[in-house]
C-alpha cells in the first residue's frame, strides 16, 4: 500500500488511471449482458451509496461542512490576501457543498455514466512490486460506495485526494490521456465506440470540479491525519455529533498551522479552484 502522506509519483499514478478506464468501459459491457437497463436496478444495493438521507442527515452534512469552510476559510484568509474571494465564499455558502457531493454520487444520466469506484484514493489501493520497487500490477479494494455515476468523480477524487498540486498541475492531461485509451481500448475490443471523446471527457473534468472541491473539504483533513491528530471517532457517539464537528475544526486549525504537505495540499486545491467560476456562485 503506497503511503497516504506523499503525492502518488507517475508510476503508481498511471496505474490508477489505467484500471479506472478498464474498470469503468467493464462496466458498460456488463450492463449490456443484464436483462435490466441499468446495473444499478440489477444491484440494488449500488442504487444509494450514501443511503436514503433524511432531513437530520442531510442537516449533520451541513454542520460539517460549515464547520470546515470556517476553518479552511480563515486559514485561507491569514494565506494570502489572493484567496480572499475563495475564502468569503467558504465562510458564508460552505453548507452548499453537501449537494455537489452526494451528486457526485447521483447517475449523471449521461454519456460519462458508468459503474465508479466511489472512494478512489491511496488507501484503497493495492500495488504489486518487483524486486526493484518498481510497481508491477494494481488492484482495487473496498467498493462500498459504488454507484452509478459520472467517470470524472473518481476522477476528480483520485486527483484531489491522492496527488500533490504540482504533481497534478503537470501530469493531469498525461493522466487523463492513459485513462481515456485504456476505456477506449476495452470497449474497441468489444467492438463497441467510447460514449464520449477525449475533449469531451476533459471538459466534463473541468464542470465537476466542484465535487472535487466538496470531497476535500469533507475528507482530505482525514486523510493528511497522523499521530494525535487522527480522531478517534468510536468515541463520538450520535448524541456527541457537535462535540466531533468542533473536535474537527480545532484539529484542522492545529494542522494548518504547520509548514509541510498539510498546508501544501490545501493551498494547491485552492490555486487551481481560482481558474474555475465557483466562488462568483451562490
Amino acid at each position: 500500500m503506497y503511503d497516504r502522506m506523499k503525492g502518488m509519483d507517475l508510476n503508481h499514478s498511471l496505474f490508477v488511471v489505467k484500471e479506472l478506464g478498464r474498470f469503468h468501459a467493464s462496466s458498460l459491457l456488463f450492463e449490456e449482458t443484464l436483462s435490466t437497463k441499468f446495473i444499478s436496478e440489477k444491484l440494488v444495493y449500488l442504487e444509494r451509496p450514501w443511503g436514503d438521507l433524511n432531513e437530520e442527515g442531510l442537516e449533520a452534512f451541513d454542520k460539517m461542512y460549515s464547520s470546515s469552510g470556517e476553518a479552511v476559510g480563515n486559514f485561507l484568509k491569514t494565506s494570502d490576501s489572493k484567496y480572499e474571494k475563495c475564502s468569503n465564499w467558504l465562510l458564508k455558502y460552505a453548507h452548499k457543498l453537501t449537494q455537489h457531493f452526494l451528486e457526485g454520487y447521483n447517475p449523471s444520466n449521461n454519456q460519462f455514466e458508468v459503474l465508479i469506484h466511489g472512494d478512489c484514493w491511496t488507501n484503497n489501493m493495492l500495488f504489486k512490486y518487483n524486486e526493484d520497487e518498481i510497481p508491477v500490477d494494481f488492484r482495487f479494494v473496498d467498493l462500498q460506495f459504488s454507484t452509478r455515476a459520472s467517470a470524472t468523480t473518481d476522477l476528480n477524487y483520485f486527483f484531489y485526494m491522492s496527488l500533490n498540486g504540482d504533481f497534478r498541475r503537470k501530469n493531469r492531461n498525461t493522466l487523463l490521456t492513459a485513462y481515456y485509451e485504456s476505456f477506449s481500448n476495452v470497449l474497441k475490443k468489444a467492438n463497441k465506440e467510447p460514449p464520449f471523446s477525449y475533449l469531451e471527457l476533459k471538459q466534463e473534468l473541468h464542470d465537476r470540479k466542484i465535487y472535487g472541491l466538496a470531497a476535500v473539504m469533507l475528507i482530505l483533513q482525514a486523510i493528511l491525519s497522523q499521530g494525535e491528530d487522527i480522531l478517534d471517532m468510536d468515541s463520538f457517539t450520535d448524541d456527541k455529533f457537535d462535540e466531533l464537528v468542533e473536535t474537527q475544526k480545532k484539529a484542522f486549525e492545529k494542522m494548518s498551522k504547520r509548514e509541510g504537505p498539510f498546508r501544501d495540499r490545501y493551498i494547491a486545491v485552492f490555486d487551481e479552484m481560482l481558474d474555475t467560476n465557483i466562488f462568483d456562485q451562490e
